[in-house]
């Protein structure tokens, strides 16, 4: 039982880590193109002395909310829903696909394969087919 534990808090860390990685892509960008990172100019302009780790990035823009442009703030937007889904999903996918390759569309293969059984909160959330 000890085991169980241990490998659910394991798959915790990592699904959360899918999702700052998510959160650090968005806000810090992986390319220069506009279409890669919507939040590119807005993090540039509001954001620049700002650290990367943590999700310092997102949290800053997020307090512009007001000041970003349209696609950033749709993207914060997003990103906010799948931290809702992590959030609400994590007990699922540690009980269901615990030994599910820990990349998030194959998690949420698994958790579809698996819909009868989720709990109310994680179909609410699962992201649209």
């Amino acid at each position: 039982m000890g085991n169980k534990t241990v490998f659910s808090g394991i798959l915790i860390k990592r699904v959360s880590l899918l999702a700052g990685l998510l959160c650090l892509t968005i806000a810090t960008g992986v390319s220069a193109e506009q279409n890669a990172n919507p939040c590119a100019d807005d993090t540039a302009k509001l954001c620049k002395d700002v650290p990367a780790a943590g999700g310092q990035v997102v949290q800053c823009l997020n307090q512009h909310s007001n000041d970003v442009s349209p696609a950033c703030k749709e993207a914060l937007g997003e990103m906010k829903k799948f931290q809702e889904f992590v959030q609400a999903c994590r007990e699922d996918v540690g009980k269901l696909c615990q030994y599910t390759k820990r990349e998030t569309g194959k998690i949420i293969q698994c958790l579809r394969r698996h819909e009868d059984e989720l709990s109310p909160m994680c179909k609410q959330k699962m992201p649209p087919v």
